[in-house]
């Protein structure tokens, strides 16, 4: 869904696309250098899987500060509790 003008050019409101390395955001490639650092077959798996997770957030729609906010309110539940033990001075 690319808004375009007549003559081909981008639209100005058409310019926040996210950052992308390959297939999947920026951000979720932060964990490949980790391969060059570590050359191991634990740090390759560690970046198979965060990719991996990563690429599931970003087909379901979400973003990371998305999935958090999310987890947040699941872990806090639905039900909140107010507490009316706080004096009143005059």
């Amino acid at each position: 869904m690319s808004e375009q003008n007549i003559d081909g050019r981008e639209h100005y409101r058409n310019t926040a696309n996210p950052v992308r390395f390959f297939v999947v955001e920026a951000w979720a490639a932060l964990p490949l250098p980790l391969i060059w650092v570590f050359k191991s077959w634990t740090a390759v798996i560690a970046c198979v899987v965060s990719l991996a997770f990563f690429f599931y957030l970003e087909k379901k729609g979400m973003t990371l500060a998305n999935f958090i906010r999310r987890m947040r309110c699941k872990i806090s539940g639905s039900h909140k509790t107010v507490s009316h033990s706080k004096r009143r001075y005059l």
